[in-house]
């Protein structure tokens, strides 16, 4: 009843919200006088009804992580519950996570994993996932593939999501991060960006009718603000025009924020109130309630210290008077006075922990033999001097915390504090929760028995945290402990590097200039001026002052770095190398181009020489020096050095790799460069790189813009000027992409690369390619022209590949009645869909209708393709296989030999599609037990694939079971294994789990293991298949009844054993 009066305050102002530009209210009060209770009772009566977000300043400050981040993610986590669109937000985020970390996340899960696990929404997932996807290609230095959002959202598989983005303000806002360059400056916008999704979601029509508002709950202000008494970043932002958000602060101390802040202060309880509380807490005597009120002054905390007094008098003896404090400062000294001597030791051992929840604490009261305890958790939690943290989490109060610490030996608390420092470095061993438990051990070590070794561990670890990009995370432990130690000692001088470096990476120059001439003083002071250490200090000063345009303090700087590097080392160290390359760096923003080349020359020779360099590290090196001497026209040395960086990246990654394209690209320019005759050399270095920047980088993107730019130049050069309008037509078809129009010409690019990428297995990136050709051929041509029935058979044929037949197959009949409806019904296109939708009903086992949709195929084809033409190939091939599935061997034989002989006549002999056929034969001879043909078809097949297609492609899984099976049947079950199991993991990595090719891999390893009496792995693998073949393929479907009957037959054996 105590807080309804400051509740129907706060139920006053949510009702009348949308007046004004800001809604502040300020409850502040002194310690003890209930602020927290009051903000938990607030955010529980609220958070049904309205959007309620907490903000913890005891928590977010003792977080370790910089407390604005911190914030931005609570308050991301807890508006979950709206299901609003806080895409925008989350896009900003992911940039703000790109350029302070150096291992940014890998996909969406990852993603809202950093976010402490916020929802995200299945569209914004797969948004994420191809915004990642777009990071891994980037080329250096970054081009934030941001600026390609409305590509990739056109590109996505739902189209809600190009609705949004044409609707939406997010590219415009999202534009505005580009004009911040610190990453603290974009952390500073990223509260803006998740109050104006917010401000959008209550705008919305739904959201005004349910009259849903926003309220915002900041516990503790004292604990987020710095030495001026405010928090900054949380004044601006409350400070924003939101008219349906409420912000509810409380403080130790009146605040004002906007003209429309209303502060209320938290007053002590009247004598009735707390006559009522005592009395209700079964306090009947008079005289000990008048000593208690006396002593608490109406304020809560005491209060329930004097009941908590009460209680365990009473279950001793009757309470007396002369058993109660008589004032304030003596009521924590009488509560101690009440306490047992082991409860006494567990309140004061739990002092030392910052937080803690039911597993800490059980163990914690083990390790100080406080047995009698461990398993009172809910006995501790209900106490008045316990507060609730978060879900789970709890915490003493800051008033019996410090009066514990005051009140007990020295000793204790470094042997706590030890304790709890051991406790999280074995906690730091979790890769999720080394943040939090590398500042818990700082904090812990720091008043621990031996403060320098946790100090000298603790760097240790932060070093480490810094080769993962952590460089935003360790930045506000580093100056905790710089604050905590005046001493100048290795500790602090290192610790001042460390913050140096981090500084740098998050683009806070200034800061790092300070905190790196602070090393530089404190190494010197140390008499280490000359040591590696203080020359790693020179080099991260030498990039600060490059980056502030003190070229001068930059050279000097880097020169006294080399001066001390060569003297610890050597000459030929790759530390050297490091310093020779930031020399280059300073010798080209002179101008000295030809200066850079020798020192990147010489830092490359270092690495040459040293064994433990990487492939890719080396890679990048050569194409450093590649400019530059390309810079320079030192063109024969540029062409050296690229195409040996080009060798390199393609071995250890593939052609690819962003670097592989670059180096390409750069091939290009060298062979333009040289003049006429190596024009040729030069087109076809820029097609390469063209060709695979398009699906790698996508169309709008500014190196594929530029490659297109460059063949139009060369090609003018050339005199081919038909080649240089195309190209310069396919430019603008580009830009107008960029420029997010919808053409004819942009759905052709679509289906091209989703075809192309549909061919190479990756169905997960090609599908949304795909449907958006598709949608975009309707919207600009129309629902019955034949592009639109192309783009709509290719969907299909992708629907076929991944098992979902049902929608296949009205994709391929609506292109049917397209290309028969303008085409006519002989037209080699309607050939095309008959055999599509045949090859479809042969997979379902629908044998009589594919076998007479093959037929009219065939006949089209013959006569209108003739007989020496692949797709008549194609047709005679299919339908052999289809009498091959059905047992007619004697008919499939020569349809099959007919098929090879056309594909090896007019394809050639390395082509996938020769390799079908002589897979195709090649199972004929194996069901017909000609298995040394069998065999040697199978070979090469397999060869031919892994060549053409790659050794991760399903062609080659289906290959590899072909061969195995020939093995299986021939009792070579080691050989069998081998190529069962490989086959089954390119189908799980490809296809998926629930592919009808997955589970033939899983029945045909099942079989394999059956005949080996391997019972046990045989079982669950036939249970698997049979689950994937009914759910995809349907019960009736003749490979669902295989692998039915297979299990029956395992029961069977098994039974009978």
């Amino acid at each position: 009843m105590h807080w309804q009066k400051y509740q129907s305050e706060v139920e006053g102002v949510v009702a009348s919200l949308g007046s004004k530009p800001q809604n502040i209210l300020v409850f502040y009060g002194q310690e003890g006088i209930g602020k927290k209770e009051l903000c938990d009772s607030i955010f529980k009566s609220l958070k049904s009804q309205h959007l309620c977000a907490l903000l913890d300043g005891v928590e977010i400050g003792q977080s370790g992580v910089d407390s604005l981040a911190k914030a931005v993610l609570r308050l991301r986590q807890d508006f979950n519950q709206a299901k609003a669109n806080f895409t925008c937000f989350d896009l900003a985020y992911l940039h703000y996570l790109n350029r302070v970390d150096h291992n940014p996340p890998q996909n969406a899960a990852e993603f809202s994993r950093r976010m402490n696990f916020a929802e995200i929404g299945d569209n914004v997932t797969e948004l994420i996932n191809s915004i990642l996807s777009e990071l891994e290609k980037q080329p250096i230095p970054i081009i934030q593939p941001l600026t390609k959002l409305a590509w990739l959202c056109m590109t996505l598989s739902n189209p809600e999501m190009w609705e949004w983005y044409k609707r939406s303000k997010c590219r415009e806002r999202l534009e505005q991060l580009t004009n911040y360059v610190r990453s603290r400056e974009i952390l500073q916008q990223l509260p803006l960006f998740l109050l104006a999704d917010l401000g959008e979601y209550l705008k919305s029509p739904d959201i005004q009718k349910a009259k849903q508002k926003a309220v915002i709950l900041v516990d503790t202000y004292q604990d987020l603000a710095d030495d001026s008494g405010r928090c900054n970043w949380l004044d601006e932002l409350i400070a924003q025009s939101n008219p349906h958000v409420l912000w509810v602060i409380f403080s130790e101390r009146a605040l004002n924020f906007t003209e429309n802040t209303h502060n209320i202060p938290i007053l002590p309880l009247t004598a009735a109130e707390s006559q009522t509380l005592l009395t209700q807490s079964g306090i009947d005597d008079e005289e000990i309630r008048q000593i208690i009120m006396q002593a608490a002054g109406g304020i809560p905390f005491y209060l329930q210290l004097g009941i908590e007094t009460w209680q365990k008098i009473s279950q001793k003896r009757p309470p007396q008077p002369q058993d109660f404090a008589q004032n304030l400062t003596e009521v924590l000294r009488q509560q101690d006075a009440a306490w047992e001597m082991d409860e006494r030791r567990m309140w004061q051992v739990l002092s030392h922990c910052r937080t803690w929840d039911a597993a800490l604490f059980t163990k914690i009261m083990v390790q100080f033999q406080l047995d009698s305890w461990q398993h009172r958790f809910s006995q501790v939690t209900a106490s008045p001097y316990v507060e609730k943290v978060s879900s789970g989490v709890w915490r003493l109060h800051p008033l019996m915390q410090q009066h514990l610490q005051e009140n007990q030996s020295e000793d204790l608390g470094k042997l706590v504090n030890s304790w709890l420092f051991e406790h999280y470095q074995a906690e730091y061993q979790q890769p999720e929760l080394q943040i939090t438990s590398l500042t818990a051990a700082l904090t812990h070590g720091l008043h621990s028995q031996q403060p320098e070794q946790a100090i000298t561990w603790f760097l240790e670890q932060v070093a480490v945290q810094q080769q993962q990009g952590r460089h935003q995370a360790v930045i506000p432990m580093l100056q905790f402990l710089l604050t905590s130690r005046q001493d100048t000692d290795t500790s602090t001088a290192l610790a001042s590097t460390y913050l140096g470096k981090s500084l740098i990476v998050a683009g806070e120059y200034d800061s790092a200039l300070t905190a790196l001439e602070t090393a530089r003083t404190q190494w010197q002071a140390l008499q280490l001026g000359d040591s590696l250490e203080a020359a790693t200090v020179e080099l991260e000063l030498a990039g600060v002052y490059l980056r502030l345009e003190r070229i001068f303090d930059a050279n000097k700087a880097c020169q006294k770095a080399l001066n001390l590097r060569i003297a610890q080392l050597s000459a030929n160290s790759p530390a050297v190398a490091e310093v020779l390359n930031c020399q280059a760096e300073i010798a080209a923003s002179q101008g000295n181009y030809r200066e850079a080349v020798n020192l990147s020359e010489r830092g490359l020779q270092i690495l040459q020489s040293h064994p433990d360099t990487q492939p890719l590290q080396l890679a990048q090196l050569k194409y450093t020096a590649a400019w530059l001497n390309d810079y320079n026209n030192n063109l024969d040395a540029a062409e050296k050095l690229c195409q040996e960086a080009l060798t390199i990246v393609i071995a250890a990654a593939s052609e690819e790799h962003p670097l592989a394209i670059l180096c390409q690209a750069m091939l290009g320019d060298i062979y333009r460069k040289m003049g006429q005759h190596k024009y040729r050399q030069a087109l076809t270095q820029y097609q390469l790189a063209l060709d695979v920047a398009e699906i790698s980088f996508g169309f709008s993107h500014p190196q594929t813009l530029q490659l297109l730019q460059a063949l139009v130049s060369l090609c003018r050069k050339m005199g081919d000027y038909k080649a240089a309008d195309e190209f310069a037509e396919r430019y603008n078809s580009y830009v107008q992409l960029g420029n997010f129009e919808e053409t004819a010409d942009t759905a052709e690019r679509l289906r091209h690369v989703g075809a192309s990428l549909r061919k190479k297995g990756r169905y997960g990136e090609a599908e949304p390619l795909l449907k958006q050709a598709v949608q975009i051929y309707r919207k600009v041509l129309g629902d019955n022209h034949t592009d639109t029935a192309s783009s709509l058979n290719s969907l299909a044929v992708l629907y076929e590949l991944q098992g979902r037949y049902d929608e296949a197959e009205l994709l391929h009949n609506q292109a049917l009645q397209i290309y028969k409806k303008v085409l006519g019904t002989e037209h080699p296109s309607t050939a095309t869909i008959l055999h599509n939708l045949a090859f479809l009903y042969k997979s379902q086992g629908r044998y009589d209708e594919a076998e007479s949709l093959y037929n009219q195929a065939l006949q089209i084809r013959m006569k209108v393709l003739r007989a020496e033409h692949p797709s008549t190939a194609s047709s005679l091939n299919d339908l052999a296989g289809l009498y091959y599935s059905q047992g007619r061997y004697d008919e499939a034989e020569p349809l099959f030999h007919q098929a090879l002989q056309i594909k090896m006549k007019v394809l050639g002999a390395e082509y996938p599609d020769t390799a079908i056929s002589l897979h195709n034969l090649a199972a004929l001879y194996y069901s017909q037990g000609r298995y040394d043909e069998a065999e040697s078809l199978y070979n090469q097949a397999l060869q031919i694939y892994k060549k053409v297609l790659g050794a991760e492609h399903p062609s080659t899984a289906a290959s590899l079971n072909g061969l195995a099976g020939l093995y299986y049947s021939q009792g070579r079950y080691d050989e069998a294994e081998s190529l069962f199991h490989q086959a089954l993991q390119i189908s799980m990595k490809v296809l998926g789990a629930e592919h009808a090719k997955t589970a033939i891999s899983l029945n045909n390893l099942a079989l394999l293991y059956k005949s080996q009496g391997r019972y046990d792995e045989a079982e669950p693998l036939f249970h698997q298949a049979l689950q994937i073949s009914m759910k995809v393929l349907g019960t009736e479907h003749p490979d669902t009844k295989a692998v039915k009957e297979n299990l029956d037959r395992l029961h069977n054996k098994m039974a009978e054993s």
